[in-house]
């Protein structure tokens, strides 16, 4: 399975097209190659997240609720691999 990024609700690879592989544990077979962002991809998406922010402000706690449940829906599908865990930047 790849992944890739999602910035601004489009797939994109990694800045450099730099990615790694998950492996099984037992096996060590490649379970998913993922598209491994870097300083410019996290930068991109801060000011992507800052753009939404603008509109998302504005909308009211029901419509928050509805955007949440549906993509806590997505999560749960079993053809949709989860983003890959999120760790802090060290700089």
């Amino acid at each position: 399975m790849q992944s890739e990024l999602i910035l601004d609700n489009e797939k994109r690879v990694a800045q450099g097209s730099a990615t790694f592989e998950r492996r099984h544990p037992i096996t060590n077979n490649v379970v998913t190659t993922a598209a491994a962002g870097g300083v410019k991809d996290a930068t991109a998406a801060a000011d992507s997240a800052g753009t939404a922010f603008k509109t998302w402000r504005h909308s009211t706690p029901s419509d928050r609720r509805r955007i949440l449940l549906k993509a806590a829906d997505c999560w749960r599908r079993p053809k949709i691999d989860p983003p890959v865990r999120v760790v802090p930047l060290q700089i």
